[in-house]
């Protein structure tokens, strides 16, 4: 994974305003790994994966609210 870049882990959170703690009690992980999958240092399991699936599910305004934070913080 990537480093230094939000994942679209992380995205998932912060669209849906949720702190680290709150995502890992719903998904039953530790917050440790949900750091880690957020940030790029751990890639997430199958079972994470889906875990995030079922709980964030993907809509155009996601999909809107991923290219607007991205132009913005990553425009030059």
């Amino acid at each position: 994974m990537k480093k230094n870049k939000e994942t679209i882990y992380k995205l998932h959170r912060l669209y849906a305003d949720k702190t680290v703690a709150e995502v890992a009690s719903m998904l039953g992980l530790a917050e440790s790994t949900v750091y880690a999958v957020e940030n790029g240092l751990r890639e997430p399991s199958a079972v994470t994966r889906a875990a995030y699936a079922r709980h964030f599910p993907v809509n155009e305004k996601f999909i809107f609210f991923v290219e607007s934070y991205h132009s913005q913080t990553y425009s030059i």
